[in-house]
């Protein structure tokens, strides 16, 4: 996810041309669509683990090393 958000910060256009069979057309830049599909496996693995959205954000808003607050939580239940 870290990887997804420094690339958006890059981007020049939120779209990318691409080529088919009937002609050029416009789709969301692929990185949105990775980070969404990031983001889903780790709501779900958070839900799994029995973490919610507000425990998730907080652990990433405290510390700048997100996997290491993450485990040390997740070390903690």
């Amino acid at each position: 996810m870290e990887l997804c958000r420094k690339e958006l910060v890059t981007l020049e256009s939120t779209t990318v041309v691409v080529q088919t069979r009937y002609g050029e057309k416009l789709e969301p830049h692929p990185v949105f669509r990775t980070l969404r599909d990031a983001q889903t496996v780790l709501l779900k693995n958070c839900k799994e683990l029995g973490l919610n959205y507000e425990e998730l954000s907080r652990m990433v808003a405290e510390d700048e090393d997100t996997f290491k607050s993450f485990m040390k939580d997740v070390n903690n239940v």
